[in-house]
């Protein structure tokens, strides 16, 4: 492999890269290569470097090494040279992604000037791109294949501006996903979320718009936006003056809603190529043990605890567990372990905390109360829509409410 900040010339004529070599070697480390079918297995997709390449190569053209290297890495700075006077090819070469394009006799000063720039906007590019896969990496948890993938394809979508649907079940990082999205693709601004339950208007819809200042819109629970709303994004998504990315969420794929009648067909098509699917962790068992552990060493950390032993029974047991919240299922689970739980085949038991006079019956009592509470703070006090996320009946949860003395009306807005 070719070192970084390295020049890559490439010509089949070597009197050509001599001379070109005695051009840039005092200002760059300079790789000089004749054979172009070569070229792909010198550098790597983190190369911070510049191709410099000549067009009329018997075997390999430049300008098909250039489609070879676009789809290697588009953004590979490559500078063609050519001996004709071709403004076709320029054009066409241009169009094809080229950096720039210079004829035979070159400008030296030219080509020093579009070799430091191209370098300084590729350093740049690869520095944002591994600071991108390192903040992925520390936020989307996972070893499985879907996993990598995940974090993949954010981060290719954070290089565009097309809108996108996330799907997926209840608690499989539909938001962070989204949220992540937002802040990896350095836009300036802020992100707007729309979490629905109820049946949302366009009126509804250009109210929130004209009231805010946003760059990236998420939209959760698409399948309440009423589809004059979502006449109306598709009409701000087509004009000129669009001012924000859009990116769509629902429990449901956009098959199913547009099946079920509650997507337009127009947005459906629009999200086509840009749907992510959040998997659940019964498709991604090897995600479990890794989240687990994760999240146990945030809350001891955070309660200023000792990390409790995690052996291979209790690992198994996670296995069999059911997750049907899935990662916010499991997190809550690791919370509770930290504090002194016991996990046993598909149920997690709560012990007697060391140091601490709470008694079984206290500690789970308190849990199930804060987490009653945070969800009708979530829902603004709705109980039915606070049921269904919870998953149990609304007569049970009114039940737990009595029991803790929770009122709706407080939490409503």
């Amino acid at each position: 492999m070719i070192n970084d900040n390295t020049i890559l010339l490439i010509d089949d004529d070597l009197d050509v890269l001599s001379a070109y070599r005695n051009l840039l070697e005092d200002d760059y480390s300079v790789y000089a290569e004749s054979d172009p079918s070569v070229v792909l297995d010198k550098i790597s997709l983190d190369w911070i470097g510049v191709i410099v390449t000549d067009v009329s190569m018997p075997e390999i053209s430049g300008l098909e090494l250039l489609v070879r290297l676009q789809a290697f890495d588009k953004n590979i700075p490559v500078i063609l040279i050519t001996g004709h006077g071709d403004i076709p090819m320029a054009i066409e070469a241009m169009k094809k992604g080229a950096y720039h394009f210079l004829e035979k006799p070159i400008n030296p000063e030219q080509l020093l000037n579009y070799i430091e720039t191209a370098l300084d906007e590729r350093r740049l590019y690869i520095q944002k791109k591994l600071w991108q896969q390192k903040e992925l990496t520390l936020n989307f948890i996972g070893v499985s294949g879907w996993a990598k993938q995940h974090r993949q394809y954010l981060q290719k979508l954070s290089e565009i501006e097309l809108p996108v649907f996330i799907f997926g079940e209840l608690g499989t990082g539909k938001t962070l996903s989204a949220r992540y999205l937002h802040q990896i693709s350095g836009k300036k601004g802020t992100v707007e979320f729309i979490e629905l339950f109820d049946m949302y208007s366009s009126e509804n819809l250009q109210n929130k718009l004209d009231e805010s200042i946003f760059s990236t819109l998420v939209i959760e629970n698409i399948e309440y936006l009423s589809l004059s709303a979502q006449r109306l994004l598709l009409k701000l998504e087509h004009s000129q003056e669009k001012r924000f990315r859009l990116i769509l969420s629902s429990h449901y794929s956009p098959a199913q809603l547009l099946e079920q009648g509650k997507l337009l067909p127009e947005l459906f098509y629009l999200f086509s190529l840009t749907q992510l699917e959040c998997l659940p962790l019964s498709k991604r068992l090897n995600d479990i043990e890794v989240l687990f552990r994760h999240f146990v060493d945030l809350t001891c950390s955070r309660l200023n605890k000792k990390k409790p032993a995690i052996n291979k029974n209790i690992l198994q047991n996670l296995l069999v567990q059911d997750w049907v919240g899935n990662v916010n299922q499991l997190m809550h689970a690791a919370e509770l372990f930290a504090i002194g739980a016991v996990i046993l085949e598909n149920k997690v038991y709560t012990t007697m905390i060391e140091d601490n006079v709470l008694s079984l019956d206290s500690l789970v009592s308190e849990y199930e109360k804060k987490v009653i509470t945070e969800i009708l703070d979530r829902f603004q006090g709705k109980v039915q829509a606070a049921a269904d996320y919870l998953q149990i009946p609304r007569k049970k949860l009114y039940l737990r409410m009595k029991k803790y003395e929770l009122n709706k009306k407080h939490y409503k807005e």
